[in-house]
């Protein structure tokens, strides 16, 4: 995803410790700004109105997720082929050099992976590669985010006008990493990003992001120094927390969860759970 230099600069210079991970996501994005692979069509959403209205992710449709799974396996070798020419972490470089390699061999192995990460399989499919099953899983969901990024717009502002108030994502299912209140007529509304996908959707304002706790006496905010615009809101319920971005117009920093990876060690050292869906370890 393309990002403004100078803000992400002006992030980094204030957060150093943060820098390998920021140098690591320019070269993603360079990699899949790259590309060009044609964007698939645009879904009708109102012929998802069904699943939406049952609660199911739409990615569980399987018309839907042969579309986004074939596009993602391309952007997934493209991922792979770059890394494997990028200056990098060696290990990664000379693993991508080898897994892309065997896809190029068998394309097969590509779709795959893309499933097994959507899946939340690890497996490998039994590839013999030095690559991490974490790191698989990492490209595979960037993968995806790339497929369907063309038309996320239109499916939020869809789900703009459904009863979608769950606390996992309406697109791929998983629990959203992210949070952000965003200033409507109404007031500030709460909207949950998922750090696989990237899609975002509203969400009551006055509710735990996991276990759906509505009792505001067990409801807390944690605001750590020397990080405006983002916090912490607390459920003392279920012990955990998401971070929180209470700005607009950064969003693709904001929001991408590893800008923001000290907030969870804060969150860590105070006893916190992390139960926000993540593609990164600490």
């Amino acid at each position: 995803m393309t990002t403004d230099v100078s803000v992400l600069d002006k992030w980094i210079a204030a957060h150093p410790y943060l820098k390998e991970a920021a140098d690591f996501e320019k070269i993603m994005s360079s990699v899949l700004d790259s590309s060009m692979l044609p964007d698939i069509e645009a879904p009708d959403w109102d012929a998802y109105t069904s699943e939406l209205s049952a609660g199911v992710p739409l990615l569980r449709n399987d018309q839907l997720n042969e579309r986004v799974f074939e596009q993602a396996s391309r952007f997934f070798s493209l991922l792979v082929s770059g890394l494997a020419n990028m200056n990098c972490n060696e290990v990664l470089r000379s693993g991508c050099a080898e897994l892309y390699e065997k896809i190029q061999h068998n394309p097969g192995i590509a779709l795959n992976l893309v499933k097994e990460a959507a899946a939340g399989r690890e497996d490998g499919t039994g590839i013999p590669v030095s690559v991490s099953s974490g790191t698989i899983r990492f490209l595979g969901w960037r993968a995806i985010e790339r497929a369907n990024r063309s038309w996320r717009s239109s499916l939020e502002n869809r789900l703009l006008d459904s009863d979608w108030n769950r606390a996992y994502c309406p697109f791929c299912g998983n629990p959203p990493s992210m949070a952000q209140l965003i200033h409507t007529s109404n007031g500030r509304q709460k909207f949950l990003s998922c750090g696989c996908c990237r899609t975002r959707w509203k969400y009551l304002r006055m509710s735990c992001a996991f276990c759906e706790n509505h009792d505001q006496n067990r409801l807390d905010i944690l605001e750590p120094e020397n990080n405006e615009d983002l916090r912490l809101d607390i459920c003392r319920q279920c012990n955990s927390y998401i971070k929180t971005y209470t700005n607009e117009g950064e969003e693709d920093i904001m929001l991408a969860d590893w800008s923001s990876l000290h907030l969870d060690v804060i969150a860590s050292e105070s006893g916190l759970h992390r139960r926000a869906h993540s593609l990164y370890e600490l």
